[in-house]
């Protein structure tokens, strides 16, 4: 009996107080009607389910998560000025990141009439819910309907995935287009898929993996390229393409050099230059992380489903070798490798974690119900976990919103109404955001400039500066006059000030 037409018999005996998931996982596996429909109805369940939890009280301000009012601000910009090509913040071309995510929230932003961080988040919080869609199909691919339906609840209920669905960054687009660049890979790899549709998969395949480039590095042909290598070693009925490969490498080709086109004629390649040859941020690191540095991060925000891995191990040794759990494994060498390091970086890592946590849950399941019983309710606990956060932990745990909102605020609330600002680096995109403008906003980067600036500047001019400024400004051998208007701690920022500069 295969995996597919194996199934457990009902819990009658389970008590009627079961939750919402538990009930639909189990209408999902025992009614013959869903068991005809088993595809569209998974995905339409799923599909309900991650909007549930990525885009339930997606708009709150309660906290703001590190540069996401950036990327917000720049999408912004963009509706402003109209150039959905080569992107802007605080009026200068950033060339940190290509424009996929600004782009998206721009157009939102657009169609919606107004800038918000609901519309800044919107793009991440889809492109999440695409890939848990997309790593359904890839569990169908690699093993039997139960450990892709599964799959797709274990990833739902990582926080680290739900809290990078949930903020304004371009990390959950580039998971979403390694996910599908797999998925077109993997159904071209198989046997009964031929001619025409196996050349629209790859051409797909590369599309979707050169966007992903574009939209954050070689990460996105690498990943893919991982999956070609792994997925057919256990899985004997996926054949890897041979000449079918240059449709992929040729899709690949022209996504990328659209774009590298496109921004060359517009500037004859000053943006490209910038954008290929910026700084890495590794080099501004005091201290290198160690090679097992990601160890901690990995289990911490994985958890509860994280404390089943044991599981996934006990197959691999039983059964021999799972290639999702190997991807994950390689993507972790790599990650390990570079000496920078962001615990987000580890979000391409999940889907296929969260696929080989779910073979070994199912596979102890069907040995001991118990272990099923376990996972359901960690599984069931964690996605319900996400909403209750957002909506009722975080607004109870901070009334007054984010603390940089609250002290921004009340900065706009209190300047002059055709004030001036001299403004810390640290707080102007925000800043800007919470005025709907950069325009009358300099940025000053250290006290020197911060002296530099208000010498020049007219009585009466703003300033949003740190404690540190504050005291440096006053003191020798400055001594500028500055008076304070408003002050407010911003946690680990400490204090910050609302400043006038005047006789």
């Amino acid at each position: 009996m295969t995996n597919e037409e194996r199934t457990t018999k009902p819990d009658i005996a389970s008590p009627p107080a079961r939750s919402f998931v538990i009930r639909i996982w189990t209408f999902l596996r025992h009614s013959s009607f869903a068991l005809r429909h088993s595809a569209a109805l998974d995905l339409l369940f799923l599909s309900l389910l991650a909007a549930f939890v990525l885009l339930l009280f997606l708009g709150q301000n309660y906290h703001w998560a590190s540069r996401e009012i950036r990327h917000a601000e720049i999408m912004r910009e963009m509706t402003e000025d109209g150039d959905f090509l080569i992107p802007h913040l605080m009026g200068q071309i950033y060339v940190d990141k290509p424009p996929v995510l600004h782009a998206l929230g721009a157009a939102f932003m657009r169609v919606g009439g107004r800038a918000n961080i609901f519309f800044a988040r919107l793009p991440a919080a889809l492109a999440g819910i695409m890939a848990v869609l997309s790593l359904y199909g890839l569990g169908r691919l690699l093993g039997s309907r139960n450990e892709a339906l599964l799959g797709s609840l274990t990833l739902l209920a990582m926080p680290g995935f739900v809290i990078m669905g949930r903020v304004a960054r371009p990390d959950m687009i580039l998971v979403t287009l390694i996910l599908l660049s797999c998925l077109g890979l993997g159904w071209a790899m198989r046997n009964e898929i031929k001619g025409p549709s196996r050349a629209g998969l790859l051409i797909l395949a590369g599309l979707t993996s050169g966007l992903a480039v574009i939209t954050k590095g070689p990460y996105g042909v690498m990943f893919p390229l991982f999956f070609l290598a792994l997925a057919p070693l256990r899985q004997r009925e996926l054949k890897r393409p041979r000449w079918g490969m240059l449709l992929f490498g040729l899709s690949l080709s022209v996504i990328i050099g659209a774009w590298v086109l496109a921004v060359y004629l517009r500037d004859g390649g000053k943006y490209l230059h910038d954008v290929l040859h910026q700084p890495d941020l590794t080099t501004n690191d005091i201290a290198r992380k160690g090679f097992f540095w990601y160890a901690a991060p990995l289990l911490v925000h994985t958890l509860p489903v994280s404390l089943f891995l044991p599981l996934t191990v006990g197959k691999w040794r039983r059964e021999g070798f799972s290639p999702s759990l190997g991807i994950a494994t390689v993507i972790l060498l790599v990650l390990c490798f570079f000496p920078k390091k962001r615990n987000h970086y580890l979000l391409p890592l999940y889907p296929f974690l969260a696929l080989g946590i779910a073979e070994g849950i199912w596979y102890y399941g069907q040995r001991r119900e118990q272990w099923l019983r376990w996972a359901k309710v960690a599984i069931s606990l964690a996605i319900i976990g996400g909403p209750v956060y957002f909506g009722l932990i975080l607004p109870w745990h901070r009334p007054a919103g984010d603390p940089e909102l609250s002290f921004l605020t009340a900065v706009t609330n209190r300047a002059a109404p055709a004030s001036l600002f001299v403004c810390d680096a640290g707080m102007d995109e925000e800043l800007a955001w919470v005025r709907r403008k950069y325009q009358g906003i300099e940025t000053v980067t250290n006290v020197d400039h911060a002296a530099k600036a208000l010498q020049a500047a007219a009585k009466g001019t703003d300033v949003v500066a740190r404690k540190l400024f504050f005291t440096a400004l006053t003191n020798a051998p400055y001594r500028l006059p500055l008076e304070p208007i408003f002050e407010q701690s911003l946690g680990h920022k400490g204090p910050w000030y609302l400043l006038r500069y005047g006789d």
